[in-house]
């Protein structure tokens, strides 16, 4: 095995910034290391940003007709449920701030699997 998969740390330019050596971490590293043109490519890639989808019907299983939640899990059986915690981000910020946040990637996730595969996965209300 090479040095590198030995490693228990990726560091960076930055000494307080390391990378666990795993398969998650090295996918971090390689974003975190990336030129802003190949961000910029994976966000459009993702339509993000985009208005929220909260109040969109058919994009949340609570916003879409029971029918169709049926036909579309014969499609595509995933369902995403963002999950984020509900803290106290000081008086500059609102507490359903990493809801927010995570419900944007899922809806970001929906819209790309969609444009891949020509049918889009479920989303549940946090």
């Amino acid at each position: 095995m090479s040095d590198k998969k030995n490693k228990k740390w990726l560091t960076t330019d930055y000494p307080q910034i390391v990378f666990e050596n795993s398969q998650v971490g090295r996918l971090k590293k390689e974003l975190f290391d990336a030129p802003m043109s190949k961000i910029e490519g994976i966000l459009k890639e993702y339509e993000v940003p985009s208005p929220s989808e909260l109040g969109k019907a058919g994009s949340y299983i609570q916003t879409t007709p029971r029918m169709h939640v049926i036909e579309n899990r014969r499609k595509n059986d995933f369902v995403f449920v963002p999950v984020g915690c509900t803290e106290c981000h000081g008086d500059y910020a609102n507490t359903g701030l990493d809801t927010f946040m995570v419900t944007q990637i899922c809806e970001g996730v929906r819209r790309y699997i969609e444009n891949r595969d020509g049918v889009g996965c479920s989303l549940a209300l946090p």
